[in-house]
Parts: structure tokens; sequence; C-alpha cells
């Protein structure tokens, strides 16, 4: 129990009780102007970055490098104006809206939402072996016209745009998304009271942001004078030092750690073992140090117990099945609907009140300043209502809509509270292989689908959806309208600007990659070798797929579904016995992210396991908190090192590529 409230201490941001404001206020007409200002111009650095040269995924990264940076910038700023012109000084309150302006932004320009899209609008249209799903696709879904296609992935003779053919279907897709998000923020507003205030979830990825405005009115914070954030800074930095080097060095030693124990093995059931990889990363360690030890050890501890499963079943002669092949996402899927559930039934009070306001009836909600219940609830029940009515739209049955957009709000929930309870740094918590189009089709069977290659192919188009960033907006929402109460902003006037973020980061978005694929091409971008960028590729697996499935079972599948089941009742299990004992060290959502992404986790989540362990044992808890800035700092100077490889690569006119071997990961 002492280890689970040293935690909590350590990383409890909601807990500050400063808020320090400005006389102008939070919202404040030049706060929206530089974000707007630093949204387009981060929007352009992504742009060159993760479109042009294929270099990295700064926006992908959690939080994201160039809200971080940014947020950096204006810090640093302060210091300086307070000396020459004190009333351009900005608040504190100012500056957390700015960043939470930028977590959205960047994400919505960045190449899991807005590539994720236009990918799957467009690769069924250009790819000849993909003709037969043509007639599917409405005249005002996406741009049909021969042309626009084709100088998509071969680039435009003069690089021009057809704003004219794209202006229309982007708008509508627009329209849509702000809806459902809309939806889906509410939803999960209905949820931030309970978890804030009654189960007292720490939100530690807020610790960051808010310990680097501590003192934002006056000195440095002392987050930047901490000698030990900037030990940990410099272990970071150096990490990654072999990648910054990388263009004006080539032949430096890279001495980042990708270690393969068991490649070699080719015997069963050993064989089993051979995908098992060692990556610790910087970033993932710094930050996963906000989170519990339970945590920690229920991902890499998950982890290993599922490796260790495939080995005793290869031993008595069963091995892994085609459907499983990918790893453990059929249980993780299983796992997002009992949680999700689980979720519901826990908030059941708060969301019959919500439904009583909603109705007209008295009820005993205290006035705040958050969007009220009822209209929250109406919100969440439009915005859901809207998704399966664009897909019905499309020419996707009713039930198919359904069911998809109710698992992808499922998985919305849970990640969100993934993100509220744990921290983890990283979006890779829920399976990113259009699990949903395979758990529909083995629960129901082809046959179920009465319109065949014409429904399946509309569905499809969806499944940008599910491997993108979309259910994951909703996590930054909530932890925005955390920063709102330290701001003193209205947390319903953040809720119509996170929909302002988003709505700009679409357009930045649009702009950016329009601009590029026709200027280069989307074949033609450095780390697409001429087939096209990942999302491209992926969506082109995808549809055909669809033709390749024709001859697949028409019934239900029995096997995957018994996964599915496995997974929700290992989940609901381990809840009961968290809730049942406060020792048991293993949590529902460790398992479900161990069982998502767990390979690319356990490396990094065991090395900080064992700080944990080790410093409250010797040291104790002050001695743990103490450490905070040290593994804060070395998350800091891996973002830092991400930064200068950048500037450093650019400068010398030699920006490298993921082909390259010079990637600097984040999480997978």
């Amino acid at each position: 129990m002492s280890e689970r409230r040293g935690d909590e201490a350590a990383s409890d941001p909601a807990a500050d009780p400063d808020r320090v404001g400005d006389e102008r206020g939070a919202l404040s007409v030049r706060a929206l102007v530089l974000a707007i200002a630093l949204a387009v111009g981060t929007g352009l650095l992504v742009q060159q970055v993760a479109l042009v040269y294929n270099a990295g995924e700064i926006e992908s990264s959690v939080p994201p490098v160039p809200a971080v940076f940014s947020l950096l910038a204006l810090t640093a700023l302060n210091p300086l104006l307070r000396r020459l012109r004190p009333q351009w000084m900005l608040g504190r309150g100012e500056i957390l809206v700015i960043y939470s302006v930028l977590v959205l932004t960047v994400a919505m320009s960045g190449r899991r939402l807005v590539r994720g899209l236009l990918a799957f609008l467009i690769v069924p249209l250009y790819y000849e072996h993909l003709a037969d799903l043509h007639p599917a696709f409405p005249s005002w879904y996406a741009v049909s016209d021969p042309v626009a296609v084709r100088n998509f992935f071969e680039a435009s003779p003069d690089a021009s745009v057809p704003w004219d053919l794209w202006a229309i279907p982007l708008l509508q897709w627009t329209g849509f998304l702000l809806i459902s998000w809309a939806g889906l923020f509410c939803l999960l507003s209905l949820f931030q009271r309970r978890w804030a205030e009654q189960e007292h979830l720490r939100f530690p990825l807020l610790y960051l942001p808010l310990e680097m405005t501590q003192v934002a009115t006056g000195r440095r914070p002392a987050f930047f004078r901490d000698r030990l954030m900037w030990i940990g800074f410099a272990v970071g930095f150096w990490y990654a030092l072999p990648v910054v080097l990388s263009p004006i060095v080539p032949n430096m030693p890279d001495w980042k750690v990708t270690w393969r124990p068991f490649q070699e093995l080719v015997q069963w059931p050993w064989r089993e073992l051979r995908s098992v990889f060692f990556r610790p990363l910087p970033h993932l360690i710094g930050l996963g140090y906000l989170m519990s030890t339970e945590n920690l050890f229920s991902i890499w501890a998950s982890y290993v117990a599922q490796r260790l499963f495939w080995v005793a079943a290869a031993w008595v002669g069963f091995r892994r099945p085609a459907w499983n092949a990918s790893g453990e996402h059929p249980q993780a899927m299983g796992a997002i609907v009992a949680l999700a559930l689980l979720l519901l039934w826990s908030n059941r009070k708060g969301l019959g009140a919500a439904a009583r306001a909603l109705l007209g009836a008295r009820t005993d909600e205290r006035a705040t300043d958050d969007v009220p219940s009822g209209a929250a609830l109406g919100i969440a029940i439009a915005g859901f209502a809207a998704a399966v009515l664009w897909a019905r739209l499309v020419g996707v049955p009713l039930w198919m809509g359904l069911f998809v957009f109710a698992l992808i709000f499922a998985g919305g929930l849970v990640y969100a509270r993934i993100r509220a309870e744990t921290g983890l740094p990283s979006y890779w918590a829920l399976p990113f292989r259009f699990e949903e189009r395979a758990f529909m089709m083995d629960l129901f069977g082809r046959r179920a689908v009465s319109g065949g290659l014409q429904e399946l192919t509309t569905f499809t188009t969806l499944g940008w959806m599910t491997t993108g960033q979309y259910p994951q907006m909703g996590a930054y929402h909530l932890e925005n309208l955390r920063l709102a109460r330290v701001a003193e902003l209205a947390r319903r006037h953040m809720f119509l600007l996170g929909l302002g973020a988003i709505a700009l980061g679409l357009l930045i978005g649009y702009c950016t990659h329009l601009g590029t694929f026709y200027d280069i091409g989307a074949l033609s971008s450095i780390g697409a070798d001429g087939d096209g960028y990942y999302e491209a590729r992926w969506a082109r697996g995808c549809y055909s797929q669809i033709l390749t499935d024709e001859h697949l079972r028409e019934s239900p599948a029995i096997w995957p579904n018994v996964a599915r089941l496995t997974g929700a009742a290992i989940v609901l299990l381990l809840a009961m016995l968290r809730a049942n004992s406060a020792r048991w060290p293993v949590t529902p959502w460790g398992y479900l992210v161990a069982c998502s992404y767990g390979t690319t986790y356990w490396a990094s989540f065991l090395l900080t396991w064992a700080a944990h362990r080790l410093i409250l044992r010797y040291g104790g808890m002050r001695t743990h908190v103490r450490a905070v800035p040290f593994f804060l700092g070395m998350s800091f100077g891996y973002m830092a090192a991400t930064v200068a490889a950048l500037i450093v690569a650019f400068a010398v006119g030699k920006p490298f590529s993921f082909g390259a071997g010079r990637r600097l990961y984040f999480d997978i």
C-alpha cells in the first residue's frame, strides 16, 4: 500500500494548488493567435519531417514533440520578456491553453490521421487490381477523377492541388469527424468527474507541462533549475547521439540497443521466442517512471507470460494459428469490450443522472463549469448516431455501422482510462490492425454480409479510424479538461476550444498532405520505396483482402472468438482481484497493453519497474519522489535529441529516413 500511495504522490499533477492566472485570462486573443501560429508552424515542420523525408514520427509521440518544445519556447521566453516588456509576459493559463491546442493540432496534421484518411479514400481508385471495388464508392465520397487520383500518387506536372475536386469530400469528412469527436469528448466528460474526484486518478502525463510552467510568470521554472533533470537530460540525449551526428559522421558507431536474444532458435517449441526483442527507449523509461509500480509490472510480466504460454503450447504440439500470427490482438479486443462495459457499469449512477437531466427531470447536480451532464449525454448520443448515419449513407448496413462505431467508442473510452490511470506515454494501447473487421467476420461470418463486395468495401473505408489516432484523441481532451482547472478556464470552453483545434489541425493536415503528394507524389516520398507510404500500403492490403476473402468460411469462427472471450474473462477477473485486494499486483489495464503491443514496451517498463523497486527499497519514498526530475529529464533529452537530429540533418542537406536505419523510436 505504501508503494501505491507513494506513486500517486510522486505524480499527481492535479493536486497542485497553484493556479497562477493572467489579467487577460487564459483564453486571451494573443493566446489564440499564438496557438494558431504555432499550429501552422508545427504543421509545416511535420510536413517536412514525416511526409517529404519520412524522417521521424515527432507528431506521434506522447506527448507530441512539437507541442512540448513549443511549451519550452514559451516558458523560456517569459524571463526575457520580464526584463524587456513585462506587459507582454504570458500567464501560465495562456501557455497551458496554447499547449492544449497544439497536442490536438499536431496529431491532426500528422501521419496517423489525415494520411490514413486519404489512403483509404483514394487507394482503391488507383490500383488496377482493385478496379472491381470502384462501383462501391459514392460519387460524393471521394475524389474519383482519374487524373487527380494519378497525380496524387505520381505528382502533378505543375504541383497544383485540384482543390475544386477535393473541397466537397473533405468538407463532408470534416463535418462528420467534428460531430463524432464531439460525441466522444462528451462521453468522456461524463466520466471525468468520477475519475478525477471520486477515484482520484492521477493523469500522470500532465506532470511534464505543469512542471515546465510552474513559474511561468517569473524566474525559470524549478524544473529547469534541477541538476538531476539535466543529468537525466544528458543520458537521454547521449543515447540518441549517433542519430544526431549520423549526417556528418556516417560511420559513427550506433550504441542504441536492439537485442534479439532468441533470433537463432529454429526448433519447436523455442522458436516461439524468436520475435522477442529487447529495446529500451529513454522516452518510455522516463515518462514511464510516473506510472505505478503495479502497472509497470503488469505490462512486462503479462507479456512474458504470454510468450511462455505459447512455448508451453508448442511443447505439447499446439501451433499458433494463422489468425493469431500478429500477436494477442483478439484477446485485446475482447478485453476492450469487457472493460468498456465495466466502466459504463461503474458509472451507472452518473449516466442515469445525466439521462434524467436530458429528459428534463430535476437532479441534484451541482453547478459547475462543465458542459451540463444532460447536454453532454445528448451530444454523445448524437455524435454516435451521426457516425452510424454517415456509415449508412456511404452504403454500410446499419448493423455493421453500429458494430464498428460501438467498438471505436469503446476503444476511446478504455484508452482514455488507461492514460488517466497509468499515464502510458504511447498511442499503442489498442490493436491497430483493423481488428474490428476481423471481430465482425469471426462473430457473424460472411453470410451475414448480404450485400457482399459492396458492403465490405464501404465498411473497409472506415478502417483508417481504427489504425490511426481517432479514438485516442479523447484522452488528450480529458487531460485538457484537467489543464483547464489549473488555467482557470471553464471546461465547457475547453470543449469548444478542443473542437476548434481539431478543425484547425485537419485544415493544416489537408493542405500539407495534398500539397506534398501533388508536388512529389505519394509514391516518391522518401520511405515510400516507390510503393506508396505505409498507410497507403496498409489500405491496399485491407482492400485486397476483401477480394481474397471470397472463398473463406461463411459461418462464424470458433477459436478467435474463444480468444476474445478469454481476454474478456481475464481482465474481468483481474479487475475483481484488484477491487478485493489492494496488494494484487496485476492490473487489467497493464494486461490489455501487453496484449496489444507488449513486445515494444516490456523491456523499457521492466527496467523502469526495477528502478522503482530498487529506489523504494534502498532510498525510500523521499528518494523515489526526488528521482522524478531525473527520469523526466531522460525523456526530455531524448526529445531534444530528435529535434537536434533533424536540425543537423537538414542543415547539411542530408535528411535521413527510416530506411537508413537511423530512426528515433518513441514507442514502436
